[in-house]
């Protein structure tokens, strides 16, 4: 968490501090500065947002990914709805996740949400018919009256959201020292979507977009490691 962020959550606990107060303070604990990454220059493209939440969710699947001190690779599925950037769901898989474990983790994110009005794919062969036709996922997709909208060929950008969700949960489990297991990544997924401000959502968290949830004091595991 930069120091931004660090500096809007104190204001919202009743601790008013400036930025530069909050960078001294981390420096003469000995804590290193979290320091946002320098963004690429991307092509420009038009960005999208839909105007309320279960209008469109983005799911996708990242991996494999090495993990050195598990000496494994990984798969992570990650669920997203467009209009808060609420997690509705995510899974570890050792092994690269077949479409009935896709199908699982949206049905879970559906009893407990609701059911969205369309879903964004990528065009990977777990969304897509590799014979043409219709898909197992787009059939199931029909089955539930939901509307399966799939990226343009060589677009990646269509489904940023979902994509830069996936670099946020992996590079941060990382810098709050916790283990890439789904019991972590649970709670990972709760410190994301009612405790950590999004600078998109104008430092709102997305349970408080979502669902209108109040915001959440929930101190990761690695105090320390909070910078």
């Amino acid at each position: 968490m930069n120091v931004e962020k660090i500096a809007y959550l104190l204001k919202r606990e009743g601790k008013a501090l400036s930025q530069t107060t909050v960078t001294k303070v981390i420096k003469e604990l000995g804590l290193p500065l979290w320091v946002n990454r320098k963004k690429r220059k991307r092509p420009r493209y038009k960005s999208f947002e839909r105007q309320k939440p279960n209008e469109l969710w983005q799911i996708d699947v990242k991996g494999p990914f090495w993990v050195e001190e598990q000496g494994q690779h990984l798969h992570l599925i990650t669920l997203i709805d467009d209009h808060s950037r609420f997690c509705l769901g995510a899974k570890f898989h050792p092994f690269a996740p077949k479409k009935e474990q896709i199908i699982n983790l949206l049905e879970e994110a559906i009893k407990e949400y609701g059911y969205p009005e369309s879903i964004l794919t990528d065009n990977g062969a777990l969304f897509s018919s590799v014979r043409g036709g219709t898909s197992t996922f787009s059939r199931w997709c029909q089955t539930e009256g939901i509307k399966h909208i799939r990226a343009r060929v060589f677009h990646p950008e269509t489904c940023g959201k979902v994509e830069r969700l996936h670099g946020t949960i992996i590079r941060e489990m990382e810098r709050l020292g916790l283990k890439y297991c789904n019991a972590d990544l649970s709670y990972y997924r709760s410190y994301y979507n009612f405790s950590r401000p999004h600078q998109s959502l104008n430092f709102l968290t997305p349970g408080e977009r979502f669902m209108n949830h109040p915001y959440v004091s929930l101190v990761p595991k690695s105090v320390t490691q909070v910078y």
